[in-house]
């Protein structure tokens, strides 16, 4: 038998913003057919909080879901992206019930959605827990050409109750983008009875350049194998 080695191509693509928004609202960008590098991200809920006198209840906000990875385009296209806004922490000191807002859905056409996170919610006394994370939704699989980098629901927040509960730290959801309260899309929180809304969601478009020109280099490596007689031998060295 003759000793064949398995190899390897390594196939290395470049890339480029083209596009950057963490502002709320509906963008337009024109592109041309090939391959883009796409960075998405949902907005975070906000916090929600109930208190009356030494004791509440209250909950932070969701974080948005997220997505990172490339995204072909077979010819030229306007293509609409959505940055959703973060939901508006709500509360006060009485006996009623609040409830943050959800956080804005962010979306890259109708290819992919990154859902908003759902508010954190604090009743009196009686109950308070965290919003739920976004919800990732891919409507067009054949378009994902690569390894998804990031491919994440949000993250659910934590949430306190009781006496002295308005004093705790009650954390939103952590951002898919960076795994911090800070990153895009991350839940909103309460601490020290301060309120604080979801992080707006974020859009990076990012298009193929040069190896001298570029700011993320993806890496893909496929293994092939030769065959003798239609079987296939692995040899190690």
């Amino acid at each position: 038998m003759s000793k064949l080695k398995i190899w390897a191509k390594k196939d290395i693509k470049y890339f480029k913003t083209i596009f950057e928004q963490s502002v709320a609202g509906t963008y337009s960008v024109t592109l041309s057919a090939g391959d883009y590098y796409v960075e998405l991200y949902g907005a975070g809920g906000g916090a929600g909080i109930s208190a009356w006198e030494a004791a509440g209840c209250l909950g932070g906000g969701g974080s948005g879901a997220g997505f990172k990875g490339i995204i072909k385009i077979d010819t030229p296209i306007i293509v609409s992206i959505v940055v959703g806004a973060g939901g508006l922490g709500k509360g006060s000191y009485n006996n009623a019930r609040y409830e943050g807002d959800v956080g804005g859905d962010s979306s890259f056409n109708s290819i992919i959605t990154c859902g908003g996170g759902k508010g954190g919610v604090g009743y009196s006394t009686v109950t308070s827990y965290g919003g739920a994370g976004g919800t990732l939704t891919i409507n067009d699989t054949e378009r994902i050409i690569t390894k998804i980098k990031i491919a994440s629901d949000g993250q659910a927040n934590v949430y306190a109750r009781g006496p002295y509960a308005s004093y705790n730290d009650c954390s939103g959801g952590l951002s898919v983008q960076d795994g911090t309260h800070y990153g895009a899309g991350a839940g909103g929180w309460s601490v020290l009875q301060n309120l604080t809304n979801g992080l707006n969601g974020y859009c990076r478009i990012m298009t193929q350049t040069t190896a001298d020109d570029y700011e993320v280099k993806d890496e893909t490596v496929t293994y092939k194998l030769p065959k003798i007689n239609e079987k296939y031998y692995v040899i190690k060295d």
